[in-house]
């Protein structure tokens, strides 16, 4: 994986430690400083690391990076069940997504959760761990911003493979409109609305 640093334009040289790894950067034609690294199975990166500019005074860098590109199953259909697909079956990996997901996006809108991690093979879901996963989601789609076609948080209980559809849609358009605010900027630092200009 390539790790990609923007750096102040003195700096001649960057070397550390990326999860505990020896690196050394080297800098691209665009002036970033670039580095391959193994990918880790958490996408953690800790970076421990030193630059030096051309006076030789050296900086340290320490930060915790997390890469999180969530992937939301939200296309089931009744050929899944049918045909026993993968997304036919509510399995660990459906359950630690769900919940890893809603972690994370309540992370982001300071709503409190509390989630279940680690989920297993053979792990058995309880009424509880669904009355739980309904309950947060419903605390995040009440607490932004949604769509006007996402859909009303299911009831209990989550049986069908349209109330889990709904779930992952209702954690998708949050997390959407979360991070399309976030790139929203105001032109020349100004809002308008609603201005009429020439009107006298």
């Amino acid at each position: 994986m390539v790790l990609t640093l923007a750096l102040a334009s003195n700096i001649e040289y960057v070397r550390g430690r990326i999860n505990g790894e020896a690196v050394a950067f080297e800098q691209d034609l665009a002036g970033s400083w670039v580095t391959n690294v193994d990918q880790s199975s958490d996408n953690r990166y800790e970076l421990d690391l030193e630059m030096e500019d051309a006076a030789g005074n050296i900086g340290t860098y320490h930060e915790t990076i997390v890469y999180v590109l969530p992937r939301f199953i939200t296309d089931r259909t009744q050929l899944d069940i049918d045909e026993q697909t993968v997304k036919g079956y509510l399995n660990a990996s459906d359950m630690e997504r769900v919940e890893s997901h809603t972690e994370l996006i309540a992370g982001y809108l300071a709503v409190p959760v509390t989630v279940k991690k680690n989920w297993k093979t053979g792990d058995l879901p309880r009424v509880s761990d669904f009355k739980r996963i309904r309950d947060n989601v419903e605390k995040i789609r009440s607490g932004y911003v949604i769509r006007a076609d996402t859909p009303e948080t299911p009831a209990q209980p989550l049986n069908t493979w349209q109330k889990w559809n709904d779930l992952e849609q209702i954690l998708y358009d949050v997390f959407w409109i979360y991070f399309n605010n976030l790139n929203n900027k105001d032109y020349c630092g100004e809002i308008s609305a609603g201005e009429e200009i020439g009107v006298i």
